[in-house]
């Protein structure tokens, strides 16, 4: 059922998502969100990862 119905819907939404993008735009957008990951990762540590 999820190969059958979901994934192609999940594939279809970021196909229209991603429309206009070059493979280069997508792949500068993955890197620079992963660097914004690591430094929030960073953040939290600093911080003790404690919830206020």
């Amino acid at each position: 059922m999820w190969q059958r119905k979901a994934l192609p819907k999940i594939h279809g939404f970021y196909e229209q998502a991603l429309d206009g993008f070059s493979t280069n735009d997508v792949v500068h957008t993955v890197h620079y969100l992963l660097k914004m990951l690591e430094n929030m990762e960073r953040i939290d540590a600093a911080d003790g990862g404690e919830d206020e």
